[in-house]
């Protein structure tokens, strides 16, 4: 397929506008990402302050199951939200 000389030809018009959206768009994206941010904490925030004003239960803590044969450590432990957490604190 052959393409004609003026289709391959690099001008000095192509050449500015290649330029000025090299330059532009970065600079564009950079802005929209950082308003998209913006919008983005704002809607985490008014979420959570949200759920802070709902009444919520405080968690319940549980003890933690080993097995039989565990030979090691102390069995007055206790788990909340995942952390263990010793009895008597």
């Amino acid at each position: 397929m052959k393409v004609s000389k003026k289709w391959r030809t690099v001008t000095p018009l192509s050449k500015s506008i290649a330029l000025a959206l090299f330059i532009s768009l970065p600079i564009i994206a950079f802005i929209f990402g950082a308003k998209w941010q913006k919008l983005r904490d704002m809607a985490i925030i008014i979420e959570l302050s949200g759920k802070a004003s709902t009444t919520q239960e405080s968690p319940v803590p549980q003890k933690v199951l080993r097995p039989q044969n565990y030979n090691g450590g102390d069995d007055n432990v206790i788990k909340v939200d995942g952390t263990p957490i010793p009895y008597g604190l």
